[in-house]
């Protein structure tokens, strides 16, 4: 997972379900689909590191060297894993949820995709928060929280598969999600 800025490039592609009509479709919530593309955490992390992925980390982010390339990857899928608590805890909440299939799953499951959305969100503010810049780890650390984040966040993260399901997330969510936030911030 290391490796990847994006979900684009990972074993499982959302978009490939519509690609090829003569092959039966298979239909799997985008909870299903979140719980199996997260759930290769524990093997990535024991696998060598290779070149490659050294060097794509180590030229991303210049003041780390490849000395610094393990810790990195050791604090990036600790980040992974704690994104995958949140899918996981709502998926235990409710797990009649993995049977709404196609049309219904955005609009059945949608306070499930806005809880992972707010506990996301929420993870990244406080690794935020608990980052230090005195800790001689300090730039290991970023990197590894700006890179989870983009992995979940970003317009080519996992949350980019929301729209793919046709889950529609109005200004007004967005700013609910935002006030909600900024109160469960000032708890942290």
């Amino acid at each position: 997972m290391a490796e990847h800025e994006s979900t684009e490039d990972l074993d499982f592609d959302i978009e490939s379900i519509f690609e090829n009509p003569d092959e039966p479709i298979v239909l799997r919530t985008l909870l299903e689909i979140w719980r199996e593309l997260l759930s290769n955490i524990e093997h990535e992390r024991v696998e060598r590191i290779s070149a490659n992925v050294a060097q794509k980390i180590v030229a991303t982010w210049p003041k780390l060297d490849f000395k610094d390339v393990p810790a990195y990857l050791r604090h990036y899928y600790d980040l992974l894993a704690e994104q995958r608590l949140v899918v996981l805890a709502e998926i235990h909440k409710d797990p009649a949820a993995l049977k709404y299939l196609g049309e219904e799953d955005p609009i059945e499951n949608r306070e499930h995709y806005e809880e992972i959305l707010f506990g996301w969100n929420l993870n990244v503010a406080r690794w935020e928060r608990e980052w230090d810049v005195t800790d001689p780890e300090a730039a290991i650390k970023l990197a590894a929280i700006i890179d989870a984040q983009g992995f979940f966040l970003a317009q080519t993260g996992l949350v980019a598969h929301l729209s793919e399901i046709g889950f529609e997330f109005t200004e007004a969510d967005g700013e609910r999600l935002v006030a909600r936030l900024q109160a469960a911030k000032e708890e942290l």
